[in-house]
């Protein structure tokens, strides 16, 4: 369990020193060209899905989407659509990947964020849903 620890914390450092702040224009999807937010790359989220006691991104952004369409009147989010990919929330304590952080994004805006667990312990799928979402230099 330690080397795969070890493992994905190695990858996501060299990710983020060569440039895991890629910024990615989710374009596939029509989304997320107004800010720059910096979504976690595939490699790191391959990564970080197949250490041992972490959830599956894309498994992850399933929930996110279903939860996506339960808020839709309740948040306004009529014709949002949710980011291809993450932002990965850190757990302070441990230094690992706590929650996979999906946008909410509605034309080039993003309105929103829905957090899915990273780690298989945490509980529901859905950890929280945000009708809102902070600036990048506010995070």
């Amino acid at each position: 369990m330690k080397r795969v620890v070890v493992a994905v914390l190695l990858t996501l450092g060299i990710t983020a020193l060569t440039g895991c702040g890629h910024i990615f224009d989710i374009s596939g999807s029509g989304a997320n060209k107004a800010r720059a937010t910096p979504y976690a790359g595939e490699q790191a989220l391959t990564a970080i899905s197949s250490a041992e006691g972490f959830v599956n991104w894309k498994l992850a952004r399933f929930f996110a989407v279903v939860e996506l369409t339960e808020f839709r009147e309740t948040n306004s989010w009529d014709g949002a659509v949710l980011s291809d990919y993450p932002l990965v929330i850190y757990n302070a304590q441990t230094g690992l990947p706590r929650y996979y952080e999906f946008r909410v994004i509605r034309g080039n805006t993003e309105i929103g964020a829905i957090a899915c667990a990273a780690e298989k312990n945490e509980g529901e799928p859905v950890q929280y849903v945000m009708p809102f979402c902070k600036e990048n230099n506010d995070v």
